[in-house]
């Protein structure tokens, strides 16, 4: 199977970025621009790239995103259905929140709502630990790690990595 998976520990971290980049060079992305009306383009101008996620599971099983990349949040992949993952995580988590409860509060706005039930901290926490357990279990070598504030340095080596987990290239 060749399916490259970008994910990250938690929002607000460069996946979409990443997802952009590869589509700009010519790989075969999965994933809408701005998927529903929840999303606030300003904070992702260049589009999010993600897909629905009630569609998730049926893709997989038929194997439609074979020779693919796509985000998804929570690998809901067997290891072994992976040729590649790319796991973004930002070092400082400060920023991070900042930027979840900016984007949170904006979609709040966006859809007329007063409040979430999850705070940033909170959201955040349970990303981490979920994330933490599931890209635990996919073997080092299919498994890139990149800090959000290398990603322009590294950027090439994460599509060179990328290009490597699909079977046509």
């Amino acid at each position: 199977m060749g399916l490259v998976v970008v994910t990250g520990i938690g929002p607000r971290v460069g996946t979409s970025f990443v997802m952009n980049e590869a589509r700009k060079a010519g790989l075969p992305i999965v994933g809408e621009k701005f998927l529903d009306e929840w999303v606030v383009p300003k904070h992702n101008p260049d589009g999010y790239w993600e897909v629905e996620p009630k569609t998730v599971m049926k893709h997989l099983e038929k194997g439609t995103w074979d020779n693919h990349i796509v985000k998804l949040w929570g690998v809901f992949v067997e290891a072994a259905d992976i040729s590649r993952i790319v796991v973004l995580e930002r070092r400082d988590k400060k920023k991070q929140l900042n930027s979840i409860a900016k984007v949170m509060w904006d979609e709040l706005q966006l859809n007329n709502l007063r409040h979430v039930e999850t705070s940033p901290e909170e959201f955040m926490d349970v990303s981490i630990m979920y994330m933490n357990n599931t890209v635990s279990n996919i073997p080092d070598d299919i498994k890139m790690h990149v800090y959000s504030e290398d990603i322009n340095e590294e950027l090439e080596n994460i599509l060179t990595f990328m290009k490597g987990g699909l079977s046509w290239v």
